[in-house]
């Protein structure tokens, strides 16, 4: 993948994750707000289903902000030279999985050997 269009990615995929962040930040503490106000007793039912969709969002906000330190990283790499060299042994990513994932920092067999390792914990 050609360097500056990777960067150009990958300042667009941290502009649009920052913006959906803020957005989910925003939400939960909204709904913090909104339970910590309200003195009506609330069905178990409804409480259980604000409890799901807060932790949803919660989980996805963790989510999104790992996915922009590895852009952040990436585009240091960028910098430095070295984008597109799987940190793990050094080989090329591939334009395919670049393409797809341009924040991508292992090849796909690294990536395959780091997922099956957190899935045994």
């Amino acid at each position: 993948m050609d360097v500056k269009q990777a960067r150009g990615r990958l300042m667009e995929e941290q502009q649009n994750r920052r913006a959906l962040a803020e957005r989910l930040r925003g939400h939960v503490a909204d709904v913090v707000e909104d339970r910590e106000l309200s003195k009506v007793d609330q069905h178990a039912g409804e409480l259980g289903t604000e409890t799901f969709e807060r932790e949803r969002d919660l989980t996805t906000l963790t989510m999104l902000e790992a996915e922009l330190d590895d852009i952040q990283h990436v585009l240091q790499r960028i910098e430095d030279g070295s984008y597109g060299t799987c940190e793990e042994c050094g080989k090329a990513i591939g334009d395919e999985r670049l393409e797809a994932k341009p924040w991508a920092r292992l090849c796909i067999v690294h990536q395959a050997e780091m997922e099956k390792a957190v899935s045994r914990r």
